[in-house]
């Protein structure tokens, strides 16, 4: 048997989110289906730099480009997901999702969440 005091913190920070919670653990269908335009930009515009700069920078190698694509794009969408699922968590900002829910919007300002 373990001992709770030596293998854990005394001292435990509370976590309130800044901004209001909407769904508090979303689901896999409910980010996607909460993922807006800019979204879909973040993830196609950075995946897509990355990968021309990489085209670039190894001379225009088209078999190694095609692979960092096909590792890239998907990869860039799982960030922005998680992006989608920190607005609905309240973490990020989220006053657009507020009103589509219906969630009233109030920040919350605390020296715990600054």
């Amino acid at each position: 048997m373990e001992n709770r005091l030596t293998t854990s913190s005394l001292i435990v920070r509370p976590s309130t989110p800044r901004y209001p919670v909407i769904i508090k653990n979303p689901t896999c269908n409910e980010v996607i289906s909460n993922f807006r335009l800019g979204d879909h930009f973040f993830a196609l515009g950075l995946a897509t730099a990355f990968t021309s700069g990489y085209y670039y920078s190894t001379y225009l190698h088209k078999p190694s480009t095609i692979a960092w694509g096909v590792f890239l794009f998907p990869t860039m969408y799982v960030l922005s997901g998680q992006r989608v699922q920190q607005r609905l968590r309240g973490v990020s900002e989220n006053k657009k999702d507020c009103a589509k829910y219906g969630v009233e919007f109030t920040e919350n300002i605390t020296p715990y969440n600054l």
